[in-house]
């Protein structure tokens, strides 16, 4: 999940744009909402995270927790959907490749 729309980060910012832990939310004009907690650099999701992305579309929101990389998942990552299994997947650039190793997986410490 990715927004073009820019959001409000709650945490350090460099040169205007989110950098290192803090939360971020996002919504664009056709209504999807993203929240995310975690680290960030140059604006964008990156490093160990916890994102919802929510599309009006859909009933409840999808959860993703793991690795990110310029705003979509990438790395190890749970994910959990309305109606499913949590599972532990691998992504490339926020594309699903299929089943990872639970053990493999970063989880986000408040």
């Amino acid at each position: 999940p990715a927004l073009a729309d820019e959001g409000r980060w709650y945490g350090r910012c460099q040169d205007g744009q989110a950098a290192g832990s803090g939360y971020g939310v996002a919504e664009d004009i056709e209504g999807n909402a993203i929240e995310y907690v975690g680290t960030a650099a140059d604006g964008l999701a990156q490093g160990v995270g916890a994102m919802i992305f929510r599309s009006p579309g859909e009933i409840g929101a999808i959860y993703f927790e793991g690795s990110f990389r310029q705003g979509v998942p990438d790395g190890v990552v749970a994910v959990e959907e309305p109606g499913r299994k949590p599972r532990v997947r691998t992504f490339q650039g926020g594309v699903d490749k299929g089943k990872a190793n639970i053990q493999s997986l970063q989880r986000v410490q408040f």
